[in-house]
């Protein structure tokens, strides 16, 4: 996998070292796509390339020559994949678009914020669920064309991952019953289906599943009679007081205590971690959730080491091993000038035309 960037890089390099997050395993090419040896390389690497992705704003693929349309010249059976704010056509189709916006687009805020003011989703939501379809794309479109079906164009929108992640709230039908709003200070749906706060922190118990219907009676049922197995409900308590006794009891507790006691129990629940005490949880140990990796080159003030999120998937038999590490800007350009067959002089005719760039490793950024 080859990581296209523009002479200045990807703009995620100077934010907190989110590009390591986000480019592991890839290598790193710098280039200029408006200029003519730029582009020469970039249709060079496309002809033997699978799959081409990218996430310009509509237009922007025709005026570098880099379209669908152009790519299918030199490799017919390559596939192109694009990730836009509103989609290919329709009235905003052109527009720019970021995930907080779409969150504002698709109702997401308001449906966190409830009837209080919008409520931000500081995650990126939207942003990680169109990768992970776009991902699931590009294996789609392998999978049609080792089929004989060829290669294809294919595309999704931000504003489409916005309406995916809610597909169940925005649904209607008649009778169906309103889905759950949330609020400033929303814990949950249900006093069994919530968070508390403990002496020292927070729980998150879910011993129903409201979201997913399994909250009817025998469900609720099955629940209380393990809340007093757990010693979290001593006496019985009508619904209209049982989140206060639960409060009573669970906000008496360390947390540790009421997971323990919970889990004891077969009730599902957990202490509510903040992101950065992920790399140190030891109920990750063994998943390879988290890996640790030492740059070979350190920016000055640059840390020594961190933590990145490790293996998203673990596969029996094809398996790469070790830590992924994430490329410097045009850290691999010579490397691919030369597997496309262009010499040591053309390679630097190309640099002292700024049409590519050259660079090192990539080095971590000190803190902000």
């Amino acid at each position: 996998v080859v990581k296209v960037e523009t002479l200045d890089g990807d703009f995620l390099r100077s934010v907190g070292n989110g590009f390591v997050a986000f480019n592991k395993g890839k290598r790193g090419l710098a280039v200029d796509l408006r200029s003519e040896g730029g582009r020469a390389l970039f249709l060079d690497l496309a002809r033997d390339a699978d799959l081409v992705i990218d996430n310009f704003r509509q237009g922007v693929l025709e005026r570098l020559r880099i379209d669908d349309a152009s790519l299918r010249a030199v490799n017919p059976e390559i596939s192109t994949l694009s990730v836009t704010a509103y989609g290919e056509g329709g009235a905003l189709g052109g527009d720019p678009g970021f995930d907080p916006v779409l969150q504002a687009h698709s109702g997401m805020t308001r449906a966190q914020g409830g009837d209080s003011d919008p409520v931000f989703i500081a995650l990126p939501v939207n942003d990680v669920s169109s990768s992970a379809t776009l991902a699931l794309g590009a294996v789609l479109a392998l999978l049609h064309r080792r089929r004989g079906g060829g290669g294809q164009r294919g595309w999704t929108s931000l504003a489409g991952q916005s309406c995916m992640m809610q597909s169940g709230e925005i649904l209607r039908y008649a009778g169906r019953r309103p889905a759950h709003r949330g609020g400033a200070d929303f814990a949950g749906p249900d006093p069994l289906d919530r968070y508390y706060r403990t002496r020292d922190g927070w729980l998150r118990l879910q011993a129903v599943d409201v979201a997913a219907g399994r909250d009817g009676p025998a469900e609720r049922a099955a629940a209380l009679a393990s809340l007093h197995d757990a010693g979290l409900l001593p006496a019985p308590a009508p619904d209209d007081a049982l989140q206060a006794a639960l409060d009573r009891t669970i906000g008496g507790l360390d947390t540790a205590d009421a997971e323990r006691r919970c889990r004891d129990a077969g009730l599902p629940a957990m202490r509510a971690r903040a992101p950065q005490e992920m790399p140190s949880e030891p109920l990750l140990d063994g998943a390879e959730a988290m890996h640790l990796w030492t740059p070979g080159v350190r920016a000055p003030g640059g840390p020594e080491s961190l933590y990145t999120v490790g293996r998203l998937a673990r596969f029996s038999r094809t398996e790469r091993r070790g830590v992924l590490v994430s490329p410097g800007l045009g850290e691999h350009t010579l490397e691919l000038l030369a597997e496309t067959g262009r010499d040591a002089e053309t390679a630097a005719d190309l640099l002292a035309a700024r049409a590519v760039g050259v660079g090192e490793p990539f080095a971590p950024l000190p803190a902000p």
